[in-house]
């Protein structure tokens, strides 16, 4: 195969993969809703510990690796959302759970369930993983592939293709917490 049918057919694997969670994410969306209106749960707050004991451990798993990407385009956009399919569903959920309109902004549905956008949760997730495996033994293959993706960080390219260090920094630095990817440190 040409370089051009392998790289198709790997997106191609990776549409098929991210259907799959999404479809994942949406079953593990309604049976919250179904098992809240099965035993009778109509308080706003212990149907959102259910999402997140439910759903969102489903549209975050693995967020850490993969999320900081689009935590660094929300962060750097101000949107406060990426866009991503992970957000449409939480943002879908308090929609349906508080009752509310679509056209109801975002930033008002957060505010009134006390919730924070995936992506936040996900650069948290992340900033945990960069400080435990600077604390891993030195030369561990963990630490080994975070200093590689720190010496590929350049800044030259977009975001997209940008290492995972590089999308961590500009992600954090969006926030205002600035990572030093010359001397990293936890």
């Amino acid at each position: 195969m040409t370089n051009s049918l392998l790289h198709l057919k790997h997106q191609a694997d990776k549409i098929t993969r991210f259907l799959q969670w999404a479809q994942l994410a949406r079953l593990a969306m309604h049976n919250c809703r179904t098992r809240c209106a099965e035993v009778g749960i109509e308080a706003a707050p212990v149907q959102l510990r259910l999402f997140g004991t439910m759903v969102d451990s489903v549209l975050s798993h693995g967020a850490e690796v993969w999320g900081v990407q689009l935590a660094a385009k929300a962060a750097c956009c101000h949107r406060g959302s990426a866009g991503s399919a992970a957000e449409k569903l939480q943002l879908s959920y308090l929609r349906h759970l508080l009752g509310v309109r679509q056209s109801t902004p975002n930033a008002a549905l957060l505010a009134e369930t006390g919730e924070r956008p995936l992506w936040q949760r996900w650069l948290r997730r992340a900033a945990k993983l960069w400080n435990k495996t600077l604390e891993e033994r030195p030369g561990s293959l963990l630490q080994q592939a975070l200093l590689s993706s720190v010496q590929l960080a350049d800044g030259a390219h977009p975001l997209a293709q940008q290492s995972w260090a590089a999308q961590l920094a500009a992600g954090l630095a969006a926030v205002g917490m600035q990572l030093d990817l010359q001397q990293p440190a936890p």
